[in-house]
């Protein structure tokens, strides 16, 4: 509102002429001064990562006042952390019945009070701001909605005298005080006593040290959730209400870090001008004696891309302005090994293959490639995951064991190869993956070889460091009799009760062993010939206990095909078979091998005959055409 000056001098000139020309001189000045003054900041952006003290823009007034203005930033609240409930006593004239929430979750403060007293404001009480006074009178206090999970607590705070907690609730007691101490750890909740208190950022134990009658800065970070819903009113007992001021109370419901903490310490103690026990956490932005706005803090635009500062202008009258200007953080393309991916979003920055944190952990830069090879270091083990052995008789292509690596380098990807050298007798008897699977490339005959193998393996880091060891593989003896040991040109070998001859898929190791009732499509020919059987119609299902307790195998009209078998079985004149069946049903005709499948050109089949209709068992059918000889070997119960 202007002051007309004219009128004021007439008046005061009728009243009270003796003092007229003191007070008029002082309302020449007001006239000269008059608040309809403005001002606005040159420059509102800066790039990021620009060094500390980079000048962003200029304030300057914007209104023929004469007067020169001075400038203030308001302390900023970090922007990276976000209060559950603030209530802010500092920018208030009165005390009204709703004080207002400005974490923006509008859970406003309710207060009460009775005849006897209310909460009141109190201005310019510390650094030009307002506390909350309460004066601990029945019924004097703020309530809230119930906060459960609690975990950070702020206080701009001092207590004059009584009985206070530093919050309550109306049936709870988390926050139970002890006369002059801020805890009573014979009631208080454990969180809240084992939790981490500081006042003005000296860390203090709240069951020992008196809650401060000097205005000061206290901070809680609990060591679990607690309960309040009121500053401060314990239970409605007489005599049990806060007497002191309240200038700021923020509340999270989160843990914050011990740098967080110091964060909102420090703007509190750039806002209230009261003291900090460290140097504390600098303002984003500083004001030089030339009303120039300098960063003061590197800004990364990846994090934080526009800030809001309020700046006061004030004039020597005590006039005064607040205004809002965003300050804008500009991107910088930052791409230090051009893959396209901008570095704040690029797991490796440094593109050297190795990862950002796993950098950061060993204490080298992700921002310089390769620098972690000059303390890289050689593989210094190679090891099996179970003694490496195979039993003898097993086809070609078993797995015996998977080799691992041992790196000290925790970074490094291994590669493992055969190589020559001391103790590389059998290396070409065995074949080993890249990774470290280990299988045989024959089948051994413990009768007839040895019962110990010698292979040189080598692992290679990511940097060609190596390591070379030479490892021994056992031959175990089965203890039953094996056709090898006959050494009379065994041709086929099909053994349902070793499993490691088995597999799901088409080849030996490509889906891995059957488990009982999974059908199998390959069975590998343990002869050493290479006749493995493969399914050629249905799914043959493996069986565990399918014949006298053992396994085998159910095909119920299901075929495989002996591999490699057009020419090798061809132009006998004799052979021996050795088969352990049973067949299931008593239908004519059913054969269990054969080489061709037409009825008047089977070269030769062991099948059933016509049980019903001849009497016939299990008999052999051979021959050309017409020419065929058939035998039978037995009555229908064989």
């Amino acid at each position: 509102m202007m002051l007309d000056s004219i009128k004021v001098r007439q008046f005061l000139q009728a009243k009270f002429w003796g003092i007229s020309c003191i007070i008029l001189s002082y309302f020449a000045h007001l006239n000269a001064n008059p608040l309809e003054f403005d001002f606005e900041l040159t420059g509102k952006s800066i790039e990021e990562n620009k060094p500390i003290g980079t000048k962003i823009g200029t304030f300057s007034q914007q209104s023929a006042n004469p007067e020169k203005l001075g400038f203030k930033i308001r302390p900023y609240f970090p922007l990276n952390i976000n209060p559950a409930l603030w209530l802010d006593a500092s920018e208030l004239n009165w005390a009204s019945t709703q004080w207002d929430d400005k974490s923006g979750n509008n859970n406003y403060a309710t207060m009460h009070g009775t005849v006897f007293g209310y909460p009141t404001i109190k201005q310019n009480a510390q650094n030009g701001l307002s506390l909350m006074q309460y004066p601990g009178s029945e019924g004097a206090y703020h309530s809230f909605n119930e906060m459960n999970d609690i975990r950070t607590i702020f206080w701009v705070l001092r207590k004059k005298t009584g009985y206070g907690f530093m919050l309550a609730h109306n049936s709870r007691v988390h926050f139970h005080f002890k006369t002059g101490q801020f805890f009573w750890e014979k009631h208080a909740s454990p969180n809240v006593y084992n939790g981490k208190l500081s006042l003005n950022g000296q860390l203090i134990d709240g069951t020992k040290a008196d809650i401060p009658t000097k205005l000061s800065i206290i901070s809680l970070r609990t060591s679990g959730n607690v309960t309040a819903n009121n500053f401060s009113n314990d239970r409605n007992i007489e005599g049990r209400f806060f007497n002191g001021d309240l200038g700021e109370l923020i509340i999270f419901n989160k843990a914050l870090s011990d740098f967080q903490i110091q964060q909102v310490e420090s703007y509190l103690h750039f806002k209230w001008k009261l003291p900090l026990a460290y140097d504390p956490v600098n303002q984003p932005f500083s004001l030089s004696t030339n009303d120039e706005l300098l960063s003061n803090q590197s800004f990364d635009h990846e994090k934080f891309s526009n800030y809001e500062i309020l700046v006061r202008a004030s004039d020597n009258y005590g006039n005064h302005l607040d205004k809002k200007f965003n300050i804008n953080i500009l991107n910088v393309i930052e791409d230090l090994d051009g893959d396209g991916v901008e570095d704040p979003y690029d797991s490796d920055i440094d593109g050297d293959g190795l990862k950002n944190s796993i950098e950061r952990n060993l204490g080298t830069d992700p921002t310089t490639a390769n620098d972690f090879r000059a303390i890289n270091k050689s593989p210094i083990a190679i090891s099996s995951n179970a003694p490496l052995k195979i039993i003898e008789n097993r086809p070609a292509g078993t797995l015996i064991g998977q080799l691992n690596v041992t790196d000290p380098n925790i970074w490094n990807a291994h590669t493992l190869s055969l190589v020559s050298g001391q103790g590389d007798t059998h290396n070409q008897l065995f074949s080993l993956s890249q990774s470290g699977n280990l299988s045989s490339n024959a089948q051994f005959n413990y009768e007839l070889n040895s019962s110990k193998f010698f292979i040189r393996v080598r692992a290679t880091d990511d940097f060609n460091t190596s390591f070379e060891k030479s490892l021994s593989i056992s031959l175990v003896d089965e203890d039953i009799f094996s056709p090898l040991t006959l050494n009379l040109n065994l041709m086929l070998w099909l053994d349902a009760s070793d499993r490691s001859s088995l597999d799901r898929g088409t080849y030996l190791g490509e889906l891995g062993q059957p488990e009982d009732g999974n059908a199998t499509l390959f069975w590998a020919d343990k002869s050493g010939k290479g006749h493995h059987a493969i399914t050629s119609s249905g799914s043959p299902t493996y069986l565990s206990k399918g014949l006298l307790g053992l396994p085998a195998f159910n095909t119920n009209g299901d075929e495989f095909t002996i591999s490699d078998s057009n020419e090798s079985f061809d132009m006998w004149n004799k052979m021996t078979i050795f088969a352990v069946f049973k067949w299931t049903n008593t239908w004519a005709w059913k054969t269990l091998m054969g080489k061709g499948n037409t009825w008047n050109n089977t070269t030769f089949s062991l099948q059933r005959m016509n049980p019903a209709n001849l009497n016939q068992g299990t008999g052999t059918f051979y021959g050309l055409g017409d020419g065929y000889i058939r035998t039978n070997g037995g009555n229908v119960t064989d």
